[in-house]
């Protein structure tokens, strides 16, 4: 008599059948096989699988997250109708090439295990709309990724990147990439094809600038890059319309001026930086200065109760100020004078709104100020 996943009495697929039973029945699932839609076996202990699994036709979730798994079998690749796998948690040093045959899987999460790579045939997975592999040991990603073009979710992070695959940006329809924690010296210009793409995530990683074509993601709404090795932001974020959460804290920014910064920023995290000029046209809702060096801000910001709560102090000129100040006839004589006195990564940042009056410079003796139309005033500590 044939048995219920066996065509034939061929006896490796019987044996594999009655294994799968036995399989089933020690984790508790009495449900006959072949009505079996999901399976959570997470935390269950489990070092192998049986060689019968690819037999569940009905198959479309199986949850083995946290076991000890250390191989996955390529029966897998059998599970035709299977659309969410997750082995997150194993021992897995590497994931089988049958896997790209899962061509109804929508979401994979490999994560936290021992890869050090990622199959080639991953991109074959046209349906992948979540792709997880982050906490591995993964030095490259397979240029194959850039075929997921259903792909909306990305994460890497906590892996040994140095690089992010330039075929990335024919992923259009992504909407968050995850890449913190890795080991990324430059981002690929390329990144700003990703229109739809409304988080980005690179922090914790050794970048040193951000590329210009940032300022083409029209949708992104989030942009982390603390603890990377920033010395100034692009003015091109200011075209960012859509950013609403900027955070660049532990880097070596020096200057934020108003070109980098939208208007339509609500969080903007500044602190533990080199910042000693800040100059914005506007306090977004929630902005943090901390541990900065700040020299010069822009007056509506030195006045704002947002700034108080970010802890840093501010005291606006006092009335007899002008006794310590160059006289304003001189620098209109030749505003150039005052770039004699102030520090280069300043000038740089204020360059652009020179014609001015004057401020004072805490703890010198030498005492100019810049301003433009916004009087600037000086922060104490």
């Amino acid at each position: 008599m044939k048995h219920m996943f066996c065509e034939s009495d061929d006896a490796a697929c019987l044996r594999a059948a009655d294994e799968l039973i036995v399989f089933l029945r020690r984790h508790g699932i009495h449900t006959r096989p072949s009505e079996l839609a999901t399976l959570d076996f997470g935390y269950h202990g489990i070092q192998d699988l049986p060689s019968g699994i690819g037999q569940l036709a009905a198959l479309t979730r199986l949850d083995l997250h946290s076991n000890q798994l250390t191989a996955l079998r390529p029966v897998l690749c059998q599970l035709a109708a299977l659309k969410r796998l997750d082995v997150s948690g194993n021992r897995l040093a590497a994931i089988p090439p049958a896997l790209g045959q899962l061509s109804a899987l929508t979401t994979l999460n490999v994560s936290y295990n021992e890869l050090t790579a990622l199959t080639p045939t991953l991109g074959q997975l046209t349906a992948l709309t979540r792709l997880d592999v982050f906490d591995n040991q993964l030095t490259a990603l397979p240029p194959e990724l850039g075929q997921l073009a259903a792909l909306t979710r990305l994460d890497v992070s906590h892996n040994r990147l140095s690089a992010l695959p330039p075929t990335l940006s024919k992923l259009t329809a992504l909407t968050r990439l995850f890449a913190f924690g890795n080991q990324l010296t430059a981002l690929q210009p390329t990144l700003g094809q990703l229109t739809a793409l409304t988080w980005l995530h690179v922090s914790h990683n050794k970048l040193t600038a951000l590329p210009p074509e940032l300022g083409q993601l029209t949708a992104l709404r989030r942009l982390d890059v603390e603890r990377n090795q920033l010395t100034a932001l692009q003015p091109t974020l200011g075209q960012l319309a859509a950013l609403t959460a900027l955070d660049v804290s532990d880097n070596q920014i020096t200057c934020i001026s108003r070109a980098t910064l939208p208007p339509s920023i609500q969080s903007a995290i500044f602190s533990h930086n080199a910042i000693r000029v800040l100059d914005l046209d506007f306090v977004p809702e929630t902005l943090r200065l901390s541990h900065n060096p700040l020299e010069w801000v822009s007056s509506n910001v030195a006045t704002s109760s947002r700034l108080e709560k970010s802890g840093v102090g501010v005291r606006p000129q006092p009335a007899d100020a002008t006794k310590w100040m160059t006289p304003v006839h001189t620098l209109a004589r030749d505003p150039t004078s005052l770039f004699s006195v102030l520090p280069r990564d300043i000038c740089d940042c204020i360059a652009p709104y020179v014609g001015l009056v004057c401020v004072n410079v805490v703890g010198s003796t030498t005492t100019a100020n810049l301003a433009s139309s916004w009087p600037l005033f000086c922060v104490c500590f």
